[in-house]
């Protein structure tokens, strides 16, 4: 009798502990799939340039963007894979099919390492505002203390024509990022425009353009 009573109360236990797993996995699941809608919103929605506070509203975006991939990555853990969320959001989006998904994935790989690398997805209060869309502060590193700035891979000195595109923004410390906005035709933008050119983001003249200069100048300076 006793023995009977034993096992019915390890069964209940048991049963009570399985619930539990299962219910915070089915609101993982749900935390998981609200989270990618928003991100995808976020990283497809074109903000039209001459609306009134469009970069405004593009910084928000972007900063609300990793602060979201933070929040999945820890419902994920072991199993997150950033170009794998990306690739997911804008699928669950309305995005049109030739949106730049590769792109834009490589875009936010580079810049959700730079946030790691500034401190900003272990500080609560970067996190914080990050989730406001505001731009934090860096925590750690050779930048701390300095605010973190939305700048450009290849800046609008360059080209101006995808200064607003989403896979063309960088983070940045302040500091780099004044540095950053003069004319750069380095092999480092040479390389970007071309990813952009296959990715139909930049214009076949546009990266004729800065290729030619790039060569132009490498000459210059065998001279």
């Amino acid at each position: 009798m006793i023995l009977d009573q034993f096992w019915k109360i390890i069964f209940v236990i048991l049963l009570c502990i399985g619930f539990s797993f299962w219910w915070k996995m089915k609101k993982s699941q749900k935390a998981h799939t609200f989270l990618l809608d928003e991100l995808g919103d976020l990283i497809t929605t074109v903000v039209k340039p001459a609306s009134p506070n469009a970069e405004k509203k593009f910084r928000e975006r972007f900063y609300k963007s990793i602060e979201i991939i933070r929040q999945i990555e820890e419902i994920l853990e072991e199993d997150f894979e950033i170009n794998q969320i990306i690739s997911e959001a804008i699928q669950r989006s309305e995005a049109p099919g030739d949106f730049p998904r590769n792109a834009v994935a490589d875009c936010f790989e580079t810049n959700y390492e730079h946030a790691r690398s500034f401190g900003l997805l272990d500080d609560d209060a970067a996190i914080n505002r990050l989730e406001q869309g505001l731009a934090p502060v860096i925590t750690q590193g050779n930048w701390a203390g300095e605010t973190v700035v939305l700048g450009y891979f290849i800046v609008p000195s360059v080209n101006d024509s995808i200064k607003n595109h989403i896979a063309n923004r960088l983070l940045l410390p302040g500091s780099i990022n004044e540095m950053m906005q003069l004319e750069d035709y380095s092999r480092r933008v040479r390389n970007k425009a071309d990813e952009f050119r296959r990715a139909k983001i930049l214009d076949q003249g546009s990266f004729d353009e800065i290729e030619n200069i790039h060569k132009d100048r490498v000459a210059r300076s065998k001279e």
